[in-house]
């Protein structure tokens, strides 16, 4: 998951060639420098995995997560406001992954693994079960989803 956020939070090359960036000064167009990045972190984030294709189909990719998620400077604003009271960038902790189950996302299925304390659940529908840390990292290759706290406040 952390290479899928280097590469969200990257910078992007807006060519003149590919986009119609204006300078406001000049009036010309011009290369520029796109960027997103974070200036206050949330105290829950949760991260939708974009795995539809533009034709409805679902992408199955593997997507490593881990129990927990330590945000890298990089993807913050730099400002004070994203960082934790100690000057650090904050750390989560995984909470809920929802998983999707079936070939396209017209057709499947949804359940949810949910951390209350310190144990792990399963819901799905109207059935919800024990379950454990190493069945929700097996979700790796459904996970439509992510949850996480920041570890600071949960």
């Amino acid at each position: 998951i952390e290479h899928l956020l280097d590469c969200f939070m990257g910078e992007e090359l807006l060519s003149v060639q590919s986009s119609s960036v204006t300078c406001s000064k000049c009036n010309t167009q011009t290369d520029a420098v796109q960027r997103t990045s974070i200036q206050v972190w949330p105290q829950s984030l949760v991260l939708h995995l974009g795995r539809l294709t533009s034709t409805g189909g679902k992408l199955n990719s593997l997507v490593q997560y881990g129990v927990s998620l330590k945000v890298k400077p990089e993807w913050g604003g730099g400002g004070a406001s994203s960082q934790s009271a100690q000057g650090e960038p904050p750390q989560y902790t995984l909470t809920g992954v929802i998983v999707h189950t079936g070939r396209t996302m017209n057709e499947g299925h949804f359940t949810a693994y949910v951390k209350a304390g310190s144990a792990w659940y399963l819901c799905n529908d109207d059935s919800v079960r024990m379950s454990s840390m190493c069945d929700v990292l097996k979700q790796q290759q459904g996970a439509y989803v992510l949850l996480y706290s920041n570890e600071g406040n949960s």
